[in-house]
């Protein structure tokens, strides 16, 4: 009020001016957040309506771990099935398949960062044949090899895990 008079406006209108302003912060701030909110919430339901896999495997990607079964529970919910770290055919992180969603080798515990050099060697070289061809192309590390055995990454080789994770030395061995 004062810096209205200070400009030449009188306080009859400076208080009209400010007991408008005060009425109006009393919805307007709350309305527009609840528009943006509104907002979000629409499209977020229509994604995860329309494009179910891929609106979870994106909100997966983006969740701590420890958070993860919520979202696991809701695709299943929809039918979307999900399966474990696969040596030939895992990303680094989650990614969709045909009807599901499939663990990314860099989510597996101990490995994260030679992720990335195994799926490029993948890309490079082709599929990895057996667990031996795969040992041999990437020169991977015993706790890495062990830790993607135990997450089922080479699954497709063999159900035995311990025997392949017993053989993990032998091979370390030769490699060098």
């Amino acid at each position: 009020v004062p810096g209205c008079i200070a400009n030449g406006i009188s306080e009859q209108v400076a208080n009209k001016i400010y007991d408008e302003m005060i009425d109006f912060a009393k919805y307007a701030f709350n309305k527009s957040h609840a528009t943006a909110y509104a907002f979000v919430a629409y499209y977020t339901a229509w994604l995860k309506c329309k494009y179910p896999k891929e609106y979870l495997c994106s909100v997966m990607n983006d969740t701590e771990m420890t958070k993860i079964n919520g979202l696991i529970a809701d695709g299943k919910n929809v039918g979307l099935k999900y399966y474990p770290a696969n040596i030939n055919l895992s990303q680094s992180k989650f990614a969709t398949t045909d009807d599901g969603i499939i663990v990314g080798l860099g989510l597996v515990k101990g490995v994260a960062s030679s992720a990335d050099p195994i799926i490029e060697n993948r890309i490079k070289g082709g599929e990895f044949t057996s667990f031996a061809n795969f040992m041999l192309r990437t020169n991977c590390s015993k706790d890495v090899a062990e830790n993607l055995i135990f997450a089922g990454a080479f699954d497709k080789f063999t159900k035995n895990r311990n025997a392949l994770a017993n053989a993990v030395p032998e091979y370390c061995e030769v490699i060098k």
